[in-house]
């Protein structure tokens, strides 16, 4: 009985730690955290049959790593929910700030030409240009877009067209796929990137606002409500 506790409770250390390292790929396999709970359950259930089966004659060094076992899958797991849930509540105000920053710089290159939007070809390109409009290469940055491309697109159907006689609700940027001066609509969406869990299918977007841009965070269901002609 000593050896199938001992086994279950070696086999429940290793499936938590098994588990754990997984967890670590969450950022290039987002749904893997799935399959890291899973396993942590059944580490759990295993570690504490091997409680169940420690016989009271057994050594206390044996029991309490028997008991520590079960309740070391869960610390792994709630641990690792709460450092993903912070890490992406993190990258959620980082792409904030950034989206907000590109928006206030696009107001301020409409207030210098006339109400003019930027050409939305070369909107990356013409706000990195101007140092009045305190944008640099960072600042089209999300936390895991490469450093030469940006993680915004800006509404094509803004082109040629000012500030005033846009719509308040319609968009301005929205983040996208990486890329550099992207310009578009719907198709460009990048979903899920700041969701958790991962089928919430969240992402940022700026509309015009009423006098400065507005900025919102959107499910990927509420996107057909979104106003992209101006």
């Amino acid at each position: 009985m000593k050896i199938i506790s001992g086994h279950l409770s070696v086999t429940s250390l290793v499936l938590a730690v098994i588990a754990w390292l997984l967890s670590g790929l969450h950022f290039k396999i987002p749904g893997i955290i799935y399959l890291c709970w899973f396993i942590w359950v059944v580490s759990f259930a295993l570690g504490r049959i091997g409680v169940k089966r420690t016989t009271k004659d057994s050594n206390l060094a044996y029991r309490v790593f028997a008991s520590i076992v079960p309740a070391l899958a869960v610390i792994l797991c709630v641990g690792m929910t709460y450092m993903i849930w912070d890490m992406f509540i993190i990258d959620s105000s980082y792409c904030k700030n950034r989206i907000n920053d590109l928006g206030n710089g696009i107001k301020l290159y409409c207030d210098e030409h006339n109400g003019k939007f930027p050409q939305a070809t070369k909107w990356c390109d013409t706000l990195l240009s101007d140092p009045n409009f305190y944008i640099t290469k960072e600042t089209f940055h999300c936390l895991d877009v490469e450093d030469d491309l940006s993680g915004y697109a800006m509404n094509k159907n803004l082109n040629g067209k000012t500030w005033n006689e846009v719509d308040p609700n319609t968009i301005i940027l929205f983040e996208s796929i990486p890329g550099w001066n992207q310009n578009g609509g719907p198709n460009l969406i990048r979903f899920n990137k700041h969701s958790f869990p991962f089928g919430a299918k969240k992402f940022n977007v700026l509309c015009k606002g009423s006098d400065a841009p507005k900025f919102m965070t959107i499910s990927r269901s509420k996107v057909s409500n979104l106003r992209w002609e101006p």
